[in-house]
């Protein structure tokens, strides 16, 4: 009786455990799925107001330059933003940022 009730408990928390696991290939927030080009108008930190010159979102966006540490961004410079599709309507607008190119 004992081992059937040990057995229930391991089968049971081994079950729980796979079911709490996520794995990386599921994880959706860091796939890009929309991109824009723009020109950096401001920079605070590690982050930018970019004008947006070509994509899907219009005017001023408010984005992170700390996911390409490799690049010392600049006022002026022209980019390319890399984000998961979703926009946060503010003023300027706000993405989730996921890449940082420099265009040449």
């Amino acid at each position: 009786m004992k081992l059937s009730m040990r057995l229930c408990i391991f089968v049971l928390t081994c079950f729980l455990l796979a079911a709490c696991h996520t794995s990386g290939s599921g994880d959706k927030n860091n796939v890009v799925s929309a991109s824009f080009k723009g020109k950096i108008e401001e920079i605070f930190e590690n982050r930018a107001i970019v004008q947006v010159e070509n994509g899907n979102i219009t005017g001023r966006v408010f984005i992170d330059l700390s996911v390409n540490k490799t690049v010392n961004f600049q006022v002026g410079d022209k980019i390319k933003v890399g984000y998961d599709g979703q926009i946060r309507e503010s003023d300027p607008a706000q993405v989730n940022t996921l890449s940082v190119k420099r265009m040449e």
